[in-house]
């Protein structure tokens, strides 16, 4: 009775207190029995979902015993991993029995199989990163052949060691891909241990932090301790609270910089090139970053500025602040045995390349964290992408992560351009990444009224381009909008980009931002920017807030350091983009209700998004009518459009009235409607979907 009682009590204690109970006290004993107890259940699980499921992919079936092994094999107790192999033994023979057996199912919908796959492998690299004293990776590991053949080979421990006090350190990453998780965390016990390196310079355009979640270990937030890193470079600060609680701290020392994404990758490529860190572009100005009518790059007081205005051109000129790269700590699918990497299975290619080339070039080193060795690269048609003569230091780590819930040994092919050749399909794909995220609590459950803004945003965005149209597609809401041209059919007749330098396929969703379902072509983020500066069609966003004038906030959340967000790619997705759609809901709070005929009722409204003038100026209204933009707004009260005059209202939600609902719940902000031109009112069916709704077609 006690031991029973004190199970159930565990598994209702806190996700965060449970991380805590374990690293700190939990015994090899205990520790033994949950593996053993997981492993179990899971073998139930899956046998369940065997019989329920018709003719599952062995391939699949495969994966998840795969896992279930993996976590079976780490018991203490061998003799009870002994019999629970036996266990699944018996349940391999099971699947093969049902793929035989049973009849096919719509080859694009997730079979439950295939559903508890995706969960142990999520839960299997959730907890390989926890850092669980069972679990943990041993830093100081190496294949002593490996390394006695090519000295760049060797532990993580020994790696770090490369990178100096004071160094300039670039990471690779974006999101939950391509982090070199086991380097991080050798570079944190190395500096816990002996204080050094101290006084980092750290830069990465995206943020690849744990979003203060200490159960995801190895993101770059792992560095966020007094003395070790002094300046941080970055673009995007929303999955790096630690870095930004340390800089608001008293006496931190921690200086704390923000730029665009596409600057910061095009600056990597300029020392790459063996060019001065400096650009010259119209990107942000008019915004934040331009020190003429905003704050400037420095996120912390009394930080040197960045950017500076370029009097010649009338734009901005950028610089990192550094003219080197010292260390670029990178993560890579595969090694050879000489030392070249591949990029063969990349969900993404970031700016690794350029950070290495950087690196080198400046006399600097290179650290990668790769998968596996492959001795058959050229026989496979494989390309090398990082030269052995670039590479410095190369750890090989069979749970190296292409994403989070997946390593190079056992990827995601749909993330990959060797996309099919497993037999998954693109639906499956796209299934498997919003189950990922919804597991992992990284996307929010959408209401009906969220589905209803994608619709509308979908209808404007399809109503203005053509056929072929290069569309970036953002993270958050504008999400849903993918999801509406996917299954409208109008996704295949545009082309796809995300700012990583992915094209085609479907933008991933959530933590898997950066990636895309099926794509066709993988470039650099700086390459990616530069085919986009006159070549992107449209852009969909999201907002924290707009204004009267137009202009938009999606960087600082509550006007503190600690809570600010940062632009990311945003500037530069817009600065590249003839139409823009920003998507947002209208008020911070609202209970909103569509009916079946399509038309919606609120009972309140508090905090409207729309305010006489926004916080902080991430995009300019101003700026983007001088260029010739086209800039609508929608809302969950309707559609507005940025014209000469002002902000007008172009299209009312059914059901609502422009003076109670829009008027009236954004006291002082001034609208622009021309007299005897109400609001048109949004088709009902772009508001309820379901068969009678449908996009109109592009055009040639």
């Amino acid at each position: 009775m006690t031991s029973r009682a004190s199970s159930r009590s565990c598994s209702r204690s806190s996700r965060s207190s449970f991380v805590l109970t374990v690293t700190s006290s939990t015994t090899k004993s205990s520790i033994s029995s949950r593996v053993t107890a997981t492993t179990a259940a899971t073998a139930a699980v899956a046998v369940a979902c065997l019989l329920a499921a018709p003719r599952p992919d062995p391939s699949v079936a495969l994966g998840a015993l795969h896992s279930v092994v993996d976590l079976a094999l780490r018991a203490v107790d061998f003799s009870i991993a002994v019999r629970a192999l036996a266990a699944l033994a018996a349940l391999l023979a099971l699947s093969v029995t049902a793929w035989a057996v049973l009849p096919h199912r719509d080859p694009d919908v997730l079979t439950l199989v295939e559903k508890a796959s995706i969960a142990l492998r999520l839960v299997r690299s959730m907890w390989v990163r926890a850092g669980w004293s069972a679990f943990s990776i041993d830093h100081a590991a190496y294949d002593a052949e490996l390394a006695a053949a090519n000295p760049r080979f060797m532990s993580a421990e020994a790696a770090v060691t490369l990178i100096r006090d004071g160094a300039v350190v670039a990471f690779s990453g974006v999101a939950a891909n391509v982090a070199p998780s086991l380097l991080v965390g050798a570079l944190r016990r190395r500096h816990l241990a002996t204080a050094s390196p101290r006084g980092l310079t750290v830069v990465g355009p995206g943020g690849n932090g744990a979003k203060g979640k200490g159960i995801l270990r190895g993101s770059v937030e792992e560095l966020a301790l007094p003395g070790l890193v002094t300046r941080l470079v970055v673009s995007h600060t929303l999955s790096l609270p630690k870095f930004l609680r340390l800089a608001e701290g008293p006496d931190s020392g921690l200086e704390v910089q923000i730029l665009p994404l596409g600057i910061i990758a095009r600056l990597f490529a300029r020392l790459a090139g063996g060019r001065q860190p400096q650009l010259v572009s119209t990107v942000g100005v008019g915004t934040f970053v331009d020190p003429r009518c905003g704050r400037g790059s420095p996120l912390t007081p009394g930080a040197p500025h960045l950017v500076v205005p370029d009097a010649d051109s009338g734009g901005l000129q950028f610089s990192l602040g550094v003219d080197r790269i010292d260390a670029a700590v990178i993560n890579a699918p595969l090694a050879d045995r000489r030392g070249n990497l591949y990029s063969h299975g990349a969900a993404v290619l970031n700016e690794s390349y350029d950070m290495a080339t950087a690196a080198k070039r400046g006399g600097g080193v290179v650290v990668a964290q790769v998968g596996a060795v492959v001795d058959d690269a050229a026989a496979r048609g494989m390309q090398v992408w990082i030269n052995a003569e670039h590479v410095d230091a190369i750890v090989v780590n069979g749970r190296t992560e292409q994403v989070l819930g997946a390593t190079y040994g056992s990827p995601f092919s749909w993330l990959t351009l060797q996309h099919g050749a497993d037999g998954v399909s693109k639906g499956k794909g796209l299934q498997s990444a919003r189950l990922m995220c919804k597991l992992a609590n990284a996307t929010p459950v959408r209401s009906d009224i969220d589905r209803a803004m994608a619709r509308l945003a979908a209808h404007e965005l399809t109503s203005r381009v053509s056929a072929g149209a290069l569309v970036d597609i953002g993270t958050g809401l504008p999400e849903e909008v993918s999801s509406v041209l996917d299954e409208c059919g109008a996704l295949e007749q545009l082309r796809m980009v995300v700012e990583t330098g992915v094209f085609g396929g479907v933008p991933a969703p959530g933590m898997l931002f950066g990636a895309s379902i099926f794509p066709d072509e993988m470039v650099s983020t700086a390459e990616a920017f530069e085919r986009m500066q006159g070549s992107l069609d449209a852009v969909v966003l999201g907002a924290l807030e707009f204004d009267e004038a137009g202009d938009v906030n999606v960087s600082n959340k509550r006007g503190d350091v600690a809570s600010y967000v940062g632009p990311g790619g945003f500037m530069d997705l817009i600065d590249c983009a003839q139409l823009v759609i920003f998507v947002c809901p209208f008020s911070q709070q609202a209970t909103i209700t569509v009916g079946a005929d399509g038309s919606l009722s609120m009972a309140r409204q508090v905090g409207a998004k729309l305010v006489p003038r926004v916080s902080e100026v991430t995009f300019s209204g101003a700026r983007a009518l001088a260029a010739g933009k086209s800039v609508l707004y929608v809302t969950s009260v309707g559609l507005f459009q940025l014209t000469p005059r002002g902000l007008q209202l172009t299209a009312l939600m059914p059901g609502l009235d422009m003076r109670r609902h829009v008027v009236d719940a954004a006291p002082g902000v001034r609208l622009h409607q021309p007299p005897g031109e109400p609001p048109a009112t949004v088709d009902r069916s772009i508001v309820t979907g379901g068969e009678k709704f449908a996009l109109p077609p592009l055009q040639p």
